[in-house]
């Protein structure tokens, strides 16, 4: 697929709640080949489709082989608590697991989630940012932290 076809899908879900053809179509490009479709695809369902579309393609984008996609799925997660109208408590562990990432990238991103999540954050969440912010090998990392 083409560059172009990711800025289809992420255009789809900007235009508010998807319809029906549009909903089906960016869930088929949530499992599409190229990681920039399935980057697109998760961030137009997470801001138009129904919450209980939008979760289960958030947490699987979280888990992607393609490490834009996982850290684009951190980016969203804050996005996701604000239509569910409040923190997940399901995607924090996962956001504590995208701090030990091999991408620096995804541990900044998780990093940022995790601060917007404030006073709402579990004690597990601020010991992993805490270990993150002294142990990381990556200064990018320790910084978001």
């Amino acid at each position: 697929m083409t560059t172009g076809h990711a800025a289809h899908v992420a255009a789809l879900g900007l235009g508010g709640p998807l319809a029906a053809d549009a909903l089906a179509e960016v869930r088929t490009a949530a499992t599409d080949a190229d990681p920039r479709v399935r980057a697109a695809a998760v961030g137009a369902l997470v801001r138009a489709a129904p919450v209980r579309i939008a979760a289960p393609a958030w947490a699987a984008a979280a888990v992607d082989v393609d490490p834009a996609v996982r850290r684009r799925a951190a980016e969203l997660a804050p996005a996701l608590a604000a239509r569910r109208r409040g923190p997940d408590p399901a995607a924090e562990p996962v956001l504590v697991q995208l701090l030990a990432d091999r991408d620096v990238t995804v541990v900044e991103a998780a990093a940022w989630a995790l601060g917007e999540r404030g006073a709402d954050a579990a004690d597990a969440a601020v010991d992993a940012l805490r270990a993150t912010a002294t142990a990381h090998a990556d200064a990018l990392a320790r910084e978001a932290a």
